[in-house]
């Protein structure tokens, strides 16, 4: 009889440890797959009129050591970003990606909507994320415009939640559109 109580017993404990590791990966799956959408959120809404300002103008800008800085440019990219990306992947992801869609738009007066995301675990890398997402897109008086991006997110081993890296794999011409 004690025998049996031990087997029910350990039964119990290690169906109780596989619904909590269950449940935190599907938790984690959750909070990834959100931050995944606030990025892209951020990337596809705009033109964003501050980050433009940061970047076109001159008073913003110094130059040290030959180099030119532009402190509350930075400052700036990381209140946006900051809380989704490790140090290193925001490092990475600013002067690749955090701005192109949003200089083009401005650039050539676009408006853009972020309109959602499909965000998917890759079966074969733990780690990895898979996005399509929809973008709106229009000139001024125009007709609006949908076109999907899609990319991949790799989120850290070491720091639960952040973006190690970001990129974007097909964006069906939307950076061309945008640009004509």
């Amino acid at each position: 009889m004690q025998l049996r109580k031990y087997v029910i017993l350990s039964v119990a404990i290690i169906f109780s440890w596989a619904v909590v590791t269950g449940c935190s990966k599907t938790e984690a799956k959750e909070i990834n797959g959100k931050v995944v959408e606030e990025v892209l959120k951020l990337q596809f809404s705009g033109p964003d009129e501050k980050l433009m300002d940061l970047i076109e103008n001159p008073k913003y800008r110094t130059v040290k050591d030959g180099v030119e800085e532009n402190q509350e440019f930075d400052q700036y990219m990381d209140e946006l970003y900051g809380a989704y990306f490790t140090g290193r992947g925001l490092e990475f992801f600013v002067p690749v990606f955090a701005n192109s869609y949003q200089v083009y738009a401005y650039n050539f007066d676009y408006k853009l909507t972020y309109k959602g995301a499909a965000v998917e675990k890759h079966g074969s890398i733990a780690n990895r994320y898979d996005f399509v997402a929809e973008v709106g897109y229009q000139k001024e008086d125009g007709k609006e415009e949908t076109v999907e991006v899609e990319g991949y997110v790799l989120f850290s081993e070491k720091e639960e939640g952040k973006i190690e890296k970001f990129h974007y794999g097909n964006d069906n011409g939307l950076s061309d559109r945008l640009r004509n």
